[in-house]
Order: structure tokens, then C-alpha cells, then sequence
């Protein structure tokens, strides 16, 4: 039986970019159904994509 690869945290640049990717079909297929069955999937991959965003592009405050 073959299994679904782990989401984790994106390690690199093109990681980020499968991530983010994938996380706009989903939003294109559930839209604003917070009750859909791919939602919470949907948050777990915001969650990783934020931690990468936090880590690796930080907001620099206006100068």
C-alpha cells in the first residue's frame, strides 16, 4: 500500500512554492466553506506556509 507523503514544513524555495500551489486549488475547490472536509487540511497547510513566510521572509517594519 503506497502512502501520502507527510506535509511538513517546506525546507526550500521550491517546497514553498509546491505548498503554496497546492493550497490555492484547495481554496479554489472549498472557496469560503469553512465546513468543508478539506478545510482542515487547507489550515494545516496555511500553517506551514506561514511558519516559512515567518522564517524566511520576516516583514521588515517601514523605514
Amino acid at each position: 500500500m503506497k502512502r501520502a507523503p507527510l506535509l511538513a514544513m517546506p525546507t526550500n524555495e521550491a517546497e514553498y512554492d509546491r505548498l503554496v500551489g497546492q493550497l490555492d486549488e484547495i481554496f479554489a475547490e472549498i472557496g469560503d466553506d469553512e465546513d468543508h472536509p478539506l478545510a482542515p487540511l487547507a489550515s494545516h497547510i496555511g500553517d506551514l506556509v506561514e511558519s516559512y513566510d515567518e522564517k524566511h521572509r520576516p516583514i521588515l517594519p517601514p523605514l
